[in-house]
């Protein structure tokens, strides 16, 4: 059995109190948030932040954001952003152009194997795309990349079977010198170079 210190408990209850608080003040700043770009969908990168309130973990696990520092494709509409407004100090977002998104799925991606649930199948030729993407008509790695940025008829099928994409800290994506404070937000314009960081590129 674990043993969870005092101190730890009272942190984790302060940080639950002080989330409500910014839920209930952001909802009143902006009590209908809108997409902002004019992407069709957003990369969304959840940091290595811990705590947060009952709500943010529940919004989390249903973006696919259960596991800090990984990513996942979401569609830019209302729901999106309105569960980025409430997730915001535990996730950061933006748009990625085509070739930041092909890079990213090329080296990163894995699909889910319906004839082993918890297997991780990595994304190494086309031959795998056709295999777990191939009635959706998605062939090959352009086909998979082209989905997920466009947010075409696929992309919800496409998102089911793939795994949230594994990343290393954001924290730690400057090299030798670390960030001090969590990378959070909407990060427009600065998006592409942080993913492609994080992917050592």
């Amino acid at each position: 059995m674990k043993i969870i210190r005092a101190e730890k408990l009272i942190k984790n209850c302060l940080i639950r109190i002080q989330d409500r608080k910014r839920q209930k003040t952001s909802k009143k700043k902006r009590p209908n948030p809108k997409p902002v770009h004019a992407a069709r969908s957003l990369a969304v990168i959840r940091n290595g932040r811990m705590g947060g309130s009952k709500e943010v973990k529940v919004a989390l696990r249903q973006m696919g954001l259960g596991l800090r520092n990984t990513l996942v494709f979401a569609p830019n509409d209302a729901d999106t952003a309105r569960n980025l407004e409430l997730v915001k100090p535990f996730a950061f977002w933006g748009k990625c152009s085509f070739k930041v998104v092909f890079n990213l799925v090329h080296k990163k991606a894995m699909f889910k194997d319906p004839e082993a649930p918890k297997e991780k199948v990595m994304l190494c030729d086309n031959v795998l795309i056709e295999k777990h993407l191939g009635d959706l008509g998605v062939l090959c790695t352009e086909d998979l990349a082209h989905a997920l940025h466009t947010n075409g008829k696929t992309f919800t099928a496409v998102r089911e079977r793939l795994w949230p994409i594994p990343l290393g800290d954001a924290k730690k994506s400057n090299g030798m010198v670390h960030d001090k404070k969590f990378t959070f937000g909407d990060l427009q314009s600065a998006m592409d170079l942080k993913v492609a960081k994080l992917i050592g590129e």
